[in-house]
């Protein structure tokens, strides 16, 4: 469903019984989170920023840890991602030989936010942005884009629901603070 031109949403990304599973393994802790870093733009390496971000990260890929649930999910999202692009790029009539590279499950507990910011830069040069919502059970949260022309765009929470856009410099987007419970999206960007 097109949100914006350029914004879409696509609903029920997982089957019932798979998003179940899915939703069992965040709840058994099998993905063990790290708080999450960004790039700053004098510095080459990513940095823990709290200010800018407040959040928890599990990378599906580079792992160093031999887990056969991350790796089962990993591949299960860049299948299902990468097969979007294509639908995504028929949708909006554009050519997209993009391919995700990269898969982050996002844990934002009480307190947890992503002030405003862009997906692509010098140090990050991606194409397309995904948000896999998990859950929808929490207060706050908001995933906002902040469009030309003043123009905001709150995009409704609910679960097992997938967002792509184009992560460039037109599309500035936040997460407002969660005010109660705990928010699990995953996030993903293709090059």
């Amino acid at each position: 469903m097109e949100i914006n031109k350029y914004i879409l949403e696509f609903e029920n990304i997982l089957a019932e019984n798979e998003f179940n599973i899915f939703q069992k393994c965040i709840n058994d802790n099998r993905f063990v989170f790290n708080p999450a870093q960004v790039y700053l733009t004098n510095n080459r390496d990513q940095t823990l920023n709290t200010e800018l971000r407040k959040t928890e990260s599990f990378p599906f890929f580079n792992l160093g840890v031999d887990s056969i649930t991350a790796v089962y999910w990993a591949n299960k999202f860049k299948d299902i991602f990468n097969n979007k692009i294509k639908e995504y790029s028929k949708i909006t009539k554009t050519e997209i030989n993009a391919k995700v590279n990269t898969i982050e499950l996002l844990k934002y507990q009480e307190g947890g936010f992503f002030i405003k910011h862009v997906d692509h830069g010098t140090k990050s040069p991606r194409t397309l942005s995904f948000i896999y919502l998990v859950n929808d059970d929490y207060e706050g949260g908001d995933l906002v884009f902040k469009l030309p022309y003043g123009e905001n765009l709150k995009i409704e929470i609910k679960r097992n629901k997938l967002l792509i856009w184009p992560s460039n410099f037109l599309y500035p987007h936040e997460v407002y603070k969660i005010t109660k419970g705990i928010k699990y999206s995953v996030v993903a960007w293709a090059l």
